[in-house]
């Protein structure tokens, strides 16, 4: 089931349908992020799908970065948290984290950049990180917004991989989000993680003493067979 190439998802029909599918079916848990296990060593190239990022990251990225330049309009984020092995409790170690989104407009600014690299399809605001021996990731980046006349909330989309850990998917979106209404909660824990669907970690953002929001979400490794 999940050794070979995946077929392409679109990241649009991704959200959309975590944000609208109606579906009468268990509540789950998203407080962790599971992975699905394939083949050991293997990483899904980007060019594979449409979300994939994971093939691109730098050779060796840190675990802390900051992803927008310094011009960036938009207010102030910082994510952070913990990867954790399947126990819950010993942190992961050579995880990476790809995370991208939209910019205070809600879309996916593009630009020449530096590096000379074509410009590729999730825009500029997006980054790697890879965990040390604490298992611990951060990234400092913008808050973004919805898409412009759609209802899908404001959302960070982030991938983990590493290890027997292939690049698979996960979504966040902010609990004061006005577009993350009750019957969108209700829908969202009612979605079966699967390897292209499950449902999105809904943050609570605080402000620190700077005024700067925060968000913190630890991510238990699991593996699913079937």
């Amino acid at each position: 089931m999940i050794a070979g190439k995946r077929s392409k998802v679109n990241r649009r029909e991704f959200i959309k349908g975590v944000a609208v599918a109606a579906v009468a079916l268990p509540a789950i848990t998203c407080g962790a992020s599971p992975l699905v296990r394939s083949a050991p060593g293997t990483m899904q190239a980007s060019s594979d799908c449409e979300w994939c990022g994971a093939g691109d990251a730098p050779a060796n990225p840190p675990a802390r970065i900051v992803i927008p330049p310094r011009d960036e309009p938009g207010e102030p984020l910082v994510i952070s948290g913990t990867v954790y092995q399947e126990d819950g409790k010993t942190p992961a170690t050579g995880i990476t984290i790809y995370a991208y989104h939209t910019n205070a407009a809600g879309i996916y600014p593009k630009r020449t950049p530096d590096d000379g690299r074509p410009q590729w399809r999730h825009g500029y605001l997006r980054g790697w990180m890879r965990t040390g021996r604490d298992g611990k990731y951060e990234f400092r980046t913008i808050k973004p917004a919805a898409y412009p006349g759609r209802r899908e909330p404001a959302h960070i989309h982030l991938t983990m991989s590493g290890g027997d850990y292939p690049e698979y998917p996960g979504t966040f979106w902010f609990a004061d989000d006005p577009l993350v209404t009750p019957e969108v909660r209700a829908r969202n824990n009612a979605i079966v993680a699967t390897r292209l669907m499950r449902p999105a970690v809904i943050l609570t953002l605080k402000r620190d003493e700077s005024g700067v929001l925060r968000g913190t979400h630890n991510i238990r490794l699991e593996r699913i067979t079937g």
